[in-house]
């Protein structure tokens, strides 16, 4: 299957059954905020987004219970955990190892449920790579220990 039609289904399974309308109507969308409350990035903005990593769609200005960011990463990020959101991911390219559960080594709150922390002790590790997907529920701690070379993920996160 290809990486953008697992992006959509990802999508559209995390947001209900607006977002299978939104897909429906979304193959004739020009831009994000057409007509309709159609949201659509062109494959040069989603390109462009995992150059650098970040957030692609923040819903607080739109009200939504969702919001979708990449990642790259070349190396360990910081342990977090989300005392509101979940956060669906699927690995697109590189691999590296996950860690979930346990506690936060030096967490500290970075905003309002969210709290980072360097790293995790007691939890799982498990091997990530290219075409993975996982759900982290809220609560959860999860680091990225190691990378091995780039990994990028394409998030959801979830209220």
């Amino acid at each position: 299957m290809r990486t953008h039609t697992l992006l959509v289904l990802l999508a559209m399974l995390t947001i209900g059954s607006a977002g299978v309308q939104a897909q429906q109507e979304a193959k004739s969308a020009p831009s994000a905020g057409a007509p309709g409350g159609i949201i659509f990035f062109d494959k040069q903005q989603v390109d462009a987004m995992f150059a650098k990593g970040g957030q692609l769609f923040n819903r607080l200005p739109m009200g939504k219970n969702y919001q979708i960011s990449t990642s790259r990463r070349t190396g360990p990020g910081p342990a977090e955990v989300h005392a509101e959101d979940t956060d669906i991911t699927y690995v697109v390219d590189g691999s590296g190892t996950l860690v979930t559960g346990g506690f936060i080594v030096g967490g500290k709150q970075t905003a309002p449920g969210e709290i980072r922390g360097t790293s995790i002790e007691g939890g799982q590790s498990r091997q990530i790579g290219k075409g993975d997907v996982f759900i982290i529920p809220k609560g959860v701690p999860h680091w990225v220990q190691k990378t091995d070379g780039a990994l990028m993920q394409f998030h959801v996160k979830v209220r």
